[in-house]
């Protein structure tokens, strides 16, 4: 019965990051959803507050994703392709690589400056950028914080453990959120 539980914990978990990084990373399909939708109803207002969400929602959804993953999952596989991801410059190497696959299959043109801008802006190859980024900023300013704790810099540390505090409370308001969709899901399914 365990095997078959973490079984599933661990193909849901690889689903999500599926999920996360096909329909909510890489905006493609959301911007040809949004691109009928204009075309049907003609409401031009809507779809620019939608698309704001959405590239909002693209550039947070995997640090949110991967900071959740690494602290609520249990499967050692999951966890290492997190920190091999966080530690590894040629595994980064490596995914953002894979990134740029698709689009250079399905468009194979020498593109423009400007499209290169937009590629990078609207694809998955953007959103692992924006995650690199964010682990080194946040990455160098727990460094700083923790350097210059008790000094001159101490308005700088409150600022960020104020900024932490917001964060984990959006992080564990998703994992109560998650525990009670799985606490459902398990008195269902077994």
């Amino acid at each position: 019965m365990r095997f078959i539980k973490d079984t599933l914990s661990f193909i849901s978990q690889v689903l999500l990051i599926i999920f996360v990084n096909l329909f909510v990373a890489d905006l493609t399909f959301s911007i040809l959803i949004m691109t009928l939708y204009y075309y049907v109803n003609d409401n031009c207002d809507i779809c620019g507050i939608l698309s704001a969400m959405l590239f909002i929602l693209k550039f947070i959804s995997l640090p949110i994703l991967y900071k959740v993953l690494y602290k609520k999952s249990k499967n050692k596989i999951i966890l290492g392709f997190i920190h091999l991801l966080k530690t590894n410059i040629l595994f980064k190497i490596f995914i953002l690589f894979l990134t740029l696959i698709p689009e250079n299959l399905l468009f194979n043109k020498k593109f423009k400056l400007f499209e290169i801008l937009l590629y990078i802006y609207v694809s998955l190859f953007g959103s692992y950028l924006f995650l690199f980024l964010w682990w080194e900023v946040e990455k160098w300013w727990k460094n700083d914080c923790d350097k210059w704790y008790g000094s001159k810099r101490i308005k700088n540390t409150k600022i960020y453990l104020e900024i932490n505090k917001i964060f984990n409370k959006i992080i564990s308001s998703i994992c109560k959120f998650l525990e009670k969709i799985k606490k459902v899901l398990d008195k269902k399914v077994f």
